[in-house]
């Protein structure tokens, strides 16, 4: 009997004015390799993979009306997501419930990719997908797009090392990232460290009483030194950090 899929960070989303603004500095200077691209009805959306395919995804607006649009004039341009994917989104779904978080979006009408969320209210502020995928169907988008452009040559990728998040108490941080979504928690100096074996992302969430839950940073790592964004790019803060720092 094959062994059963294990639970993984597929990606994390940015939410951003503009993708194709944003391709010069992701292939540019942090050499990551364009992957996939597709429209989805009030956004597009795009990813690319950076070293051990670790992937980062790029969601644009399309129209005035979404929920993009609202998370754009909400806050402007930042971490909008994390996927994760499971082996069963039922059972994810039941096991949320339990758990005591309210599941929205459920949506199980496309065999090769059912998927629902949790609200960033109840999920340390960011938004929580949790998807159940099945590429061996072969679906695919209705209508292929290309990337706006490419940039050649690339350096190489830089390393992913880690969603940087705050969180008031442990508690919560426990319940989500380890009880519902089955990462492996690594004490740290600088606060609670989640892997999930199977894939390079891992989120650190640091433990500060006095500010509110969310996005803090994105870690990066390079033998090269990297460019940092415009503040008004990708939202979120870019860091790079020592290629021995957290492991």
């Amino acid at each position: 009997m094959a062994a059963r899929a294990a639970t993984v960070i597929d990606h994390i989303s940015f939410g951003v004015c503009n993708i194709a603004q944003c391709i010069d500095y992701l292939e540019g200077e942090l050499g990551a390799v364009p992957c996939e691209i597709g429209p989805a009805g009030s956004f597009n959306w795009a990813q690319w993979a950076f070293a051990a395919q670790a992937r980062i995804e790029l969601i644009e607006p399309v129209g005035s009306a979404g929920f993009l649009q609202r998370f754009l004039a909400a806050r402007g341009p930042g971490v909008h997501h994390v996927t994760w994917k499971v082996p069963s989104l039922a059972d994810a779904a039941a096991r949320a419930t339990a758990l005591g978080y309210e599941v929205i979006g459920y949506d199980d009408r496309q065999p090769s990719w059912k998927e629902c969320f949790l609200h960033p209210k109840q999920a340390l502020g960011v938004v929580i997908q949790m998807a159940e995928a099945h590429p061996e169907l072969g679906v695919a988008p209705a209508e292929p797009m290309p990337f706006p452009c490419r940039v050649e040559p690339r350096p190489e990728p830089a390393h992913v090392h880690s969603l940087v998040m705050n969180a008031p108490e442990p508690g919560a941080v426990l319940r989500l990232f380890e009880q519902l979504l089955h990462g492996t928690l690594e004490r740290e100096p600088d606060g609670l460290m989640f892997r999930w074996p199977d894939s390079p992302h891992r989120i650190l969430v640091q433990l500060d009483a006095a500010r509110a839950a969310g996005v803090k940073e994105v870690r990066l790592q390079s033998s090269r030194k990297l460019g940092l964004p415009p503040a008004d790019l990708l939202g979120t803060p870019i860091v790079q950090v020592a290629t021995n720092t957290g492991g």
